[in-house]
């Protein structure tokens, strides 16, 4: 499925990809005809679970044997029959992304999420047999404060506290970027400071909680180079092709050369 049916302020899926375009169940199927050494099958999309005949795709590729990778998941589209049809289809991990744990922040972005829903969710994808599940949060949201922060730890030690002790959770945290053609394409992106202190700040706080958890962070300087990139336009062609061939690692800029320059 291409394109996204949501509206998350700071995403740009849906603006890159609209409208939203969702691949027949029988045109899979002929494929699938026309490659029978098909055995392992990877569906992508900016939102999978929202695709009207996901779980009649599912089905059709658990029949055939053919095991599933997807990516990450809307919890409140789980029903038990998919998880059903997930698990035999060998996937033993899921991601969902439930972005922060901030009420007030949830509602800014245009994803809310019913806590309680959301726990139960969480009980219900480890008792149908999943080893692992990773959720994703996007950091230094515009407007976040530590309380939002403090609202993300709590949600997050509230997840593990649901998980068997046999179950690994793990949360990965990027951080904002504001991005041309969203709703928040005009909000200040956090400077490097900021975001390190987030990190720091979050970094602590998770530490507390049980050793259950594996937690993962966006570099800051990566974020604040992808923040200078997200606003500029066709003039950096020609210092792209000045400093592709100085750079390290084929990042755009060297450290010090990037903190030199004036955005």
């Amino acid at each position: 499925m291409r394109g996204c049916p949501r509206n998350c302020a700071f995403c740009l899926a849906k603006a890159i990809y609209h409208p939203v375009r969702s691949l027949k169940p029988e045109t899979l199927a002929e494929w699938l005809d026309q490659h029978p050494d098909c055995s392992d099958l990877g569906l992508v999309a900016p939102s999978l679970f929202d695709h009207q005949q996901i779980e009649e795709i599912f089905s059709m590729l658990a029949k055939r044997n053919i095991r599933i990778r997807n990516s990450s998941v809307k919890w409140e589209k789980l029903q038990p029959q998919l998880l059903e049809i997930l698990r035999r289809s060998g996937v033993t991990g899921l991601t969902l992304a439930p972005e922060t744990g901030s009420k007030r922040l949830q509602t800014a972005i245009n994803k809310p999420l019913n806590e309680i829903r959301f726990i139960e969710c969480v009980r219900e994808i480890f008792a149908a047999g999943f080893e692992q599940l990773k959720l994703y949060f996007v950091a230094c949201l515009p407007g976040e404060e530590e309380q939002d922060l403090d609202a993300t730890i709590d949600f997050i030690n509230t997840v593990v506290k649901a998980s068997p002790s046999a179950g690994h959770v793990s949360a990965a945290f990027s951080l904002f970027v504001p991005k041309r053609h969203t709703l928040w394409q005009k909000q200040a992106a956090p400077t490097l400071q900021e975001m390190k202190h987030t990190v720091k700040y979050l970094k602590e706080g998770l530490s507390k909680l049980s050793t259950q958890l594996k937690t993962s962070f966006a570099s800051p300087q990566e974020a604040l180079r992808q923040s200078w990139l997200s606003q500029v336009g066709p003039e950096l062609a020609i210092e792209y092709a000045r400093e592709a061939t100085k750079c390290r690692e084929n990042r755009l800029f060297s450290r010090n050369q990037f903190s030199a320059l004036e955005f």
